[in-house]
């Protein structure tokens, strides 16, 4: 059993995106299609890693962030050695410092999310944010791939949840993707799920629930981000855990929040639509 959280914002899709390398029909700005697929990704080129996607806020703009998250991604392959990725950030632009370091990518199923707690969260908002791909040990021998990359605020709700099983969904449909006629990979769907959590079984009240400890008010923080029509990550973190490969994207369409019309179930709804790449 484990706590959920929702990861929700991105400040890469909030200022101007600049990266060092892009392959050719693979651009920086894929990472924020929230299409993990391998057609859709950002690509790496070889030769220019380590390589950097940053994104400048723009004067006044500065965001605050404490997690990050990535899908649809092939660094967890590389032969060559170990692959990491970090999370920067930086008041100018020059002098950058790391907030998360991820690199574990070795240890975890081919191609999983990865959500991780930021290790070194600013103590303030920042203009610029970037993240940074490069070996750990060895060198690369393929061009690092990721298709979905969020920076953002974790909305951490009390208590514990069973609700989603992450690695034993059936799969509902699954698509070839090829260019001029070449395999580059298969994108594959899953069924719909409707997921719930409920906080009148854990005794809880309604400002308990939706003013969680983060500090992120469920009203004002993250209702504006569904309305916008954004997505955002479901993720699930044991207690003490900072980084898991237990997360999907939910799309939001069909989405219902909250539902406080039956009294022996209360609390929020949402259909998740998760997809994810097989190459």
């Amino acid at each position: 059993m484990a706590s959920p959280f929702f990861l929700f914002e991105n400040v890469l899709e909030s200022g101007t995106l600049t990266a060092s390398t892009e392959v050719d029909g693979w651009p920086a700005e894929n990472l924020l299609d929230w299409r993990p697929g391998t057609a859709y990704r950002w690509r790496a080129a070889i030769a220019s890693t380590p390589a950097t996607v940053e994104v400048d806020l723009g004067v006044g703009n500065e965001i605050l962030a404490d997690a990050i998250g990535i899908a649809g991604h092939n660094l967890d392959e590389d032969a060559g050695g170990i692959v990491g990725l970090d999370c920067d950030y930086s008041d100018d632009g020059a002098a950058w410092t790391t907030a998360a370091t991820l690199s574990s990518f070795v240890d975890f199923q081919a191609k999983l999310p990865h959500c991780q707690r930021l290790d070194s969260p600013p103590g303030a908002a920042k203009r610029y944010w970037r993240i940074r791909v490069y070996m750990i040990s060895g060198a690369f021998t393929f061009d690092p791939q990721i298709g979905v990359c969020t920076i953002g605020r974790l909305l951490e709700f009390p208590g514990q949840t069973g609700g989603v099983e992450f690695f034993s969904r059936s799969v509902d449909a699954d698509f070839i993707d090829n260019q001029d006629g070449v395999f580059i990979g298969s994108n594959v769907k899953h069924p719909t799920n409707l997921w719930n959590i409920d906080y009148s079984e854990g005794g809880l009240d309604r400002d308990t629930f939706f003013r969680p400890a983060s500090g992120i008010n469920f009203d004002t923080d993250f209702r504006a981000h569904i309305y916008a029509d954004k997505p955002f990550w479901y993720v699930a973190l044991d207690s003490g855990e900072v980084e898991t490969t237990e997360g999907l994207l939910v799309r939001t369409r069909d989405w219902r929040m909250p539902f406080l019309g039956i009294k022996q179930r209360r609390g929020l709804q949402a259909t998740l639509r998760a997809w994810n790449d097989r190459a």
